[in-house]
């Protein structure tokens, strides 16, 4: 979820406004926060958003707002990346001690230039 969170940051902040979450009992700006995925991933806890119903991720109002067609963040995650929130939020939202090590991401599309 950390590298998700930090690979999205920069849509995010354009994305996400004046919206706040709760960090260390005080509500703190969304679009700053993002740059910070550990205390990104403690504010959606704080805020309620990984709250589920019977353990269910797809309940959380993370997820349904991912999936909102309508939503702001609706077209910037794939299933892969929705697969990853539903992994974290079904593992109990786990909050790594420190920053965990950068993962390399290797593309295997081949893009063709015609003249």
């Amino acid at each position: 979820m950390y590298n998700l969170i930090k690979s999205k940051s920069r849509t995010g902040s354009r994305k996400h406004g004046s919206r706040t979450l709760e960090v260390g009992g005080k509500a703190r700006r969304m679009d700053v926060l993002i740059n910070d995925p550990i205390a990104f991933m403690q504010g959606l806890i704080n805020s309620g958003y990984t709250s589920m119903e019977d353990g269910d991720p797809e309940s959380s109002d993370l997820m349904r707002s991912m999936q909102n067609p309508n939503g702001q963040m609706s077209k910037v995650f794939i299933e892969e990346d929705l697969q990853v929130m539903r992994d974290w939020l079904g593992a109990g939202c786990p909050i790594p001690a420190e920053e965990p090590p950068r993962m390399e991401v290797v593309s295997t599309h081949r893009f063709i230039h015609k003249m």
